[in-house]
């Protein structure tokens, strides 16, 4: 979930870290397309499977941005639509 300058802090923290396969995980895989996959809907598939390490206001803060940049009503839409395909 992490780009940019973010992105060699964000290897530290497991709350940036979300799990998938390597075929979506790499250059050119789905996860890579930001309009398929904004941030929000992201932070929802580390929601559905990494409940434990998600954590919105930090997420936002390690990213440089206000605490409430990304609100959980951006991502809620998200997990249900992800929860109803699976």
């Amino acid at each position: 979930m992490a780009s940019g300058a973010f992105r060699e802090k964000a290897f530290a923290d497991r709350i940036t870290w979300v799990v998938a396969c390597s075929l979506c995980n790499t250059s050119g895989g789905p996860l890579h397309s930001r309009a398929d996959w904004p941030l929000p809907k992201q932070l929802a598939l580390k929601w559905i499977h990494d409940r434990g390490y998600f954590e919105l206001e930090k997420f936002n803060l390690l990213r440089s941005r206000a605490p409430g940049a990304i609100e959980m009503r951006e991502v809620v839409p998200h997990i249900c639509r992800l929860l109803d395909t699976d």
